[in-house]
């Protein structure tokens, strides 16, 4: 028979007087009320729900804080239909080409640039809207008159 090493008895050692002397409440007076654990001051098992907003109807314009950001949506869109590969309801009211560059009366749908095509209807064909533009809302958000979570000092 042979002899059992001694750095495996040590580590077999080890490993039982961790597991049977060693040990660390989760709970009780030793442990970290569950209040404490983050940045947020509530409980860490709380669901919070932002603060719902009523889509006042108004289309003012909301102030860009880029030449390069998206312009809001002035128009309630949480019950329209989901985008999918196949369906996009944007398309039946932006989707107008031969409009591009024309003046758009107050109110009317403004149609998506020339850069959210492949190829427009000019260039022969018919027009293709770019994959990568699909899905309006992942540029695109709803408009609403709430304060901003946090304060924006950049100038562009």
């Amino acid at each position: 028979m042979k002899k059992l090493r001694p750095v495996f008895l040590s580590a077999t050692g080890l490993l039982a007087a961790l597991a049977l002397g060693v040990h660390t409440p989760a709970t009780g007076e030793d442990g970290i009320p569950d209040t404490e654990l983050g940045l947020s001051q509530s409980s860490v098992f709380d669901t919070p729900e932002p603060e719902a907003y009523a889509y006042d109807g108004s289309a003012s314009d909301i102030q860009l804080l880029s030449s390069d950001q998206a312009p809001v949506i002035p128009h309630e869109v949480r019950d329209y239909e989901r985008i999918t590969t196949g369906r996009n309801r944007c398309l039946r009211c932006h989707m107008e080409p031969d409009l591009i560059g024309t003046e758009i009366p107050a109110g009317e749908a403004t149609p998506m640039p020339a850069d959210h095509y492949l190829q427009l209807a000019s260039d022969g064909g018919d027009a293709q809207i770019d994959g990568a533009r699909w899905v309006c809302t992942q540029c695109h958000v709803g408009q609403a008159n709430i304060a901003p979570l946090v304060g924006n000092s950049s100038v562009e």
